[in-house]
């Protein structure tokens, strides 16, 4: 997980391309993802 005010286009796919999840105080930027969950929910 990394905070940031500002991020370069580059840095966020960087990010994305290995599942680490970038926001800032108005939102994500990236995606959150959980892996290891075998539980399916319905």
């Amino acid at each position: 997980m990394i905070y940031a005010d500002y991020s370069t286009p580059d840095a966020l796919d960087y990010a994305r391309s290995r599942g680490i999840w970038v926001l800032k105080w108005s939102g994500d930027l990236t995606p959150l993802v959980v892996e290891g969950s075998d539980e399916k929910r319905g």
